[in-house]
């Protein structure tokens, strides 16, 4: 019964986490799994087999969710619905933004916090100068295996959205086409680098999340840089009321699954359990 409920988790979060502007690690916090997913990512040989089940049953939710979501998002992509949809994702990731600010108490604001803030910008902005298909196929097996790494980061933050993160690294048609045909080839590579990439750095960011605060300073200036990756086009007065409709309830659906998360744990609890 609790591999079926932790499949059910996986499957909750991995659709989800599909949708650029939502946080796979914010609705993990709010399922109440979070903390276990990063101590037996972080701990995994302290109890290999226990761990080991645990993670296989959430990968295997994780990776339907993942793919039911992917065939729905690009087929919903071809059609009329792709303009309010992205729009709807610009607001999500937009309402992701208060809480983060909260979380990084940037105000009141001193040079320190500016100096943060200004580095979470710089590195996204780097990102975006990266040269489009540097991550793909054409990059090069070892060039998306650092990019699963660069994704892991994504994944073990709450705050982050992967898939935003995938939008920023110029890899989220083709990862959503390649998961939603069943081409799971042509993602080895990134799969290897999210694997390394997660046990590498879960035990890390949880120290980094207790012994350093301005790490969601840091965080807060790449997001807001991120959010001119998903602004969409529009050709008329028309799109862009329908638009701004859709960015509301994007905006709206993000502010509360924030509080959702808020009434279930303080700053810094999510990595109170990792050793």
């Amino acid at each position: 019964m609790n591999n079926l409920k932790t499949i059910l988790q996986g499957f909750i979060v991995g659709s989800t986490m599909s949708i650029p502007g939502i946080s796979g690690g914010t609705v993990a916090i709010i399922l109440g799994i979070y903390n276990k997913l990063l101590d037996s990512a972080g701990n995994i040989f302290k109890d290999f087999k226990k761990s080991a089940v645990f993670l296989l049953c959430f990968a295997l939710g994780g990776g339907i969710g993942i793919l039911t979501a992917a065939r729905v998002l690009t087929f919903l992509f071809t059609t009329p619905a792709e303009l309010p949809l992205k729009f709807a994702f610009l607001g999500a990731a937009a309402g992701c933004i208060p809480p983060i600010m909260k979380r990084s108490q940037m105000l009141p604001l001193t040079p320190k916090k500016l100096l943060l803030l200004t580095m979470g910008l710089a590195v996204a902005a780097l990102f975006a100068r990266i040269p489009q298909g540097a991550f793909s196929e054409q990059g090069g097996f070892v060039s998306e295996i650092i990019a699963g790494i660069i994704l892991s980061v994504a994944l073990v933050l709450p705050g982050i959205s992967a898939s935003q993160m995938l939008l920023m690294l110029g890899m989220y048609d083709r990862a959503m086409l390649s998961i939603a045909n069943g081409d799971f080839i042509s993602l080895v590579p990134l799969c290897i680098g999210l694997a390394v990439g997660i046990f590498l750095t879960a035990k890390a960011l949880s120290a980094l999340l207790k012994r350093f605060d301005g790490i969601y300073i840091i965080i807060l200036g790449f997001v807001l840089f991120s959010l001119t990756e998903l602004v969409p086009q529009w050709n008329n007065i028309g799109e862009l009321a329908i638009g701004a409709v859709c960015f509301c309830a994007g905006f709206i659906a993000a502010t509360l699954l924030n509080k959702k998360e808020n009434a279930q744990t303080k700053p810094h609890d999510i990595v109170h359990n990792i050793n």
